[in-house]
């Protein structure tokens, strides 16, 4: 007879960068806090369910309480590009004045990938990086119709 199948929960560290999925959205970067730091309010819920991480995060001043493994990464996981390359996709359509699902101010989103990226020592740039990416892809395949 074999052992039941039983899910790993990970922990992490305060001042752990991650990503943290939203709404089932949208991947935000924000930090883990202590939760002995948050608001009162949000402290009495927490004592109340089995969480994972409290995550903070600094552009909104918000809270997200991560109570399923699949949806916390650590900041510097293997699809951060994956979460960083749609956060600016969504950041272009908020900024063209298109719709984004959920309430989400994407303005915020590059400003909390900046601050971990100082944070980890990474790519200040990452953004403008990635931009010159996408226009040196769209300009391959205008050469390629175009001929």
């Amino acid at each position: 007879m074999s052992e039941p199948e039983t899910k790993e929960t990970f922990s992490y560290a305060f001042g752990t960068g991650v990503w943290v999925k939203l709404s089932n959205i949208i991947w935000w970067p924000g930090i883990v806090v202590d939760p002995l730091t948050i608001p009162q309010e949000l402290l009495d819920y927490v004592k109340t369910v089995e969480y994972i991480a409290v995550v903070k995060f600094e552009q909104d001043n918000k809270y997200h309480v991560v109570g399923i493994n699949d949806q916390i990464f650590l900041y510097s996981c293997d699809r951060k590009m994956e979460f960083v390359e749609k956060g600016l996709s969504l950041y272009n359509h908020q900024k063209k004045g298109l719709p984004v699902v959920g309430k989400f101010d994407m303005n915020n989103f590059k400003k909390e990938v900046i601050s971990m990226e100082c944070l980890i020592g990474g790519d200040m740039c990452i953004f403008e990086k990635l931009e010159e990416k996408q226009e040196t892809f769209m300009s391959i395949i205008q050469q390629f119709y175009s001929n």
